[in-house]
Order: structure tokens, then C-alpha cells, then sequence
């Protein structure tokens, strides 16, 4: 099948948390497929996973999505300074 890299097509709120490369998305007959690899600290988690999101509800509705990341979540998150895994899963099942 066909595939094309449209990563180029995320619009981020915060574009200046992602580093080129960290991030790519791809869609084929069936998937837009997407892999992350996280900040350390995980502040770039829940803007990235909302930009995917924001893609295939935008852009690929008739598409699946499969999304790996490295969340880089913490149970003990100290606050705007790394990401707590409870108030990601609060965005992310709303998504």
C-alpha cells in the first residue's frame, strides 16, 4: 500500500517544545501511524498526543491510529516542571 509522511502536517500549540525529529507521522491505506520520542521531562507529552489527535480527527477521520511514545510521565511530578501521569490521563481519555 501507499504510504506518505505527513508529519509535517501536526500543528502544535507550542511548536518550540518539540525538537525536529522527535516526531513522525505516516498514513497508509488504514493507519496514520505515529511515533514520539519524549522530553525527559514529559511537558511535551500532552501537546504532541493532542496534535496527533487534532491530525486524525481533522484530517484522517477514516483512518486508525497507532501512536507509540515514550510519555515520560511521573507519579511524583513536580509541578511545571515535569509531567504528572494522573493529570495526562485526565487530557488523554478525553481525547
Amino acid at each position: 500500500g501507499e504510504m506518505n509522511d505527513v508529519t509535517n502536517e501536526l500543528v502544535f500549540d507550542n511548536p518550540e517544545m518539540v525538537a525536529e525529529g522527535d516526531i513522525v507521522a505516516i498514513t497508509t491505506n488504514d493507519f496514520l501511524l505515529a511515533s514520539f520520542h519524549g522530553d525527559t521531562n514529559g511537558m511535551a507529552t500532552i501537546p504532541v498526543v493532542t496534535a496527533v489527535k487534532r491530525l486524525l480527527d481533522n484530517k484522517y477521520p477514516d483512518k486508525k491510529l497507532l501512536f507509540g511514545l515514550d510519555a515520560n510521565t511521573y507519579e511524583h511530578a513536580k509541578p511545571g516542571k515535569t509531567q504528572d501521569v494522573l493529570e495526562f490521563a485526565k487530557v488523554y481519555v478525553k481525547l
